[in-house]
């Protein structure tokens, strides 16, 4: 029982704030963070495919939940990217 929970990931404060290397424009603003305002519900994950997932399926959730139109998150930093990914992860645990 003990190293169940020591394998489970551990699900993250909100919001997640990720910082941005390079900071991107959403075509009004110069963006320095995505912030994660809230937890993915059912309908965000919708045509998620879990065994096929590709980054950008991480990244139409995380517009969802940020509010940052997919076109603009397509443009964030490799590491950024990842952050993200690791987050929204942390929802599926």
């Amino acid at each position: 029982m003990e190293n169940e929970k020591q394998d489970e990931i551990t699900r993250r404060e909100l919001p997640i704030k990720i910082a941005l290397e390079k900071p991107i424009n959403d075509g009004e603003k110069d963006l320095t963070e995505i912030v994660l305002r809230r937890e993915p519900t059912g309908g965000d994950w919708g045509a998620f495919n879990v065994q096929n997932s590709t980054i950008f399926d991480f990244l139409r959730v995380a517009s969802k939940i940020s509010g940052v139109p997919f076109p603009v998150l397509k443009k964030i930093d490799t590491k950024a990217t990842f952050e993200i990914i690791d987050a929204l992860n942390s929802f599926l645990g």
